[in-house]
C-alpha cells in the first residue's frame, strides 16, 4: 500500500508542478509568488490537519521550540525545490523537470543511505541496485537522447 502511496505522490508532484506554472504565468511571469501562494495553501491546509487530528498541541509546540537549527532547514530546501519546478517546468518541460529531479534524488539517496545521513539507517549497495542504477542512467540516456544531440 505504501509503495501505491508514493506511485500516487508523484502523480501528484507533476499535477502540481503544472499548476503551480500556470499560476506563475497568470501572475506576471513571478515564480516567487506562484511559490508563495502554493506554500500559503500548503501551510493552512497542514494547519488544519494538525489541529483536527490533534497534532498541534502544548506538548508538541514545546517540542517544537526545542528543536536545533539545522531542522528547519526541510522548509528552506522545500521551497527552493518548489520554486525550481516553478522555473524550470515552463523551460525545460515537466517530464525533463521530473526525470532530473529523480535522477538527483536517487542518485543522493543511494548515497545518503549509504552513509547513514543524519542517523538514518545505513543500508549498503548491493549489486542489484548498481545494475538497476546502470539500467535508469541508460534509459535515461534513451528518454534525452535528442536532447544531447541538439547541444
Amino acid at each position: 500500500m505504501f509503495y501505491v502511496f508514493a506511485f500516487c505522490m508523484g502523480i501528484m508532484f507533476a499535477v502540481q508542478a503544472s499548476i503551480n506554472s500556470l499560476l506563475s504565468k497568470s501572475l506576471y511571469e513571478t515564480p516567487l509568488m506562484a511559490g508563495l501562494v502554493s506554500f500559503v495553501v500548503g501551510t493552512f491546509c497542514l494547519f488544519m490537519l494538525s489541529y483536527f487530528s490533534g497534532a498541534l498541541n502544548s506538548s508538541t509546540i514545546k517540542a517544537l521550540t526545542q528543536q536545533e537549527w539545522w531542522k528547519f532547514l526541510g522548509g528552506v530546501l522545500g521551497a527552493c525545490a518548489i520554486l525550481g519546478i516553478i522555473v524550470l517546468t515552463p523551460k525545460i518541460g515537466l517530464a525533463n523537470t521530473f526525470l532530473l529531479i529523480v535522477l538527483g534524488q536517487i542518485i543522493s539517496s543511494v548515497v545518503m543511505d549509504k552513509i547513514g545521513f543524519f542517523g538514518l539507517e545505513v543500508r549498503e549497495i548491493s549489486i542489484h541496485k548498481i545494475i538497476g542504477l546502470i539500467i535508469i542512467f541508460m534509459g535515461l540516456g534513451v528518454f534525452f537522447y535528442k536532447d544531447l544531440l541538439k547541444n
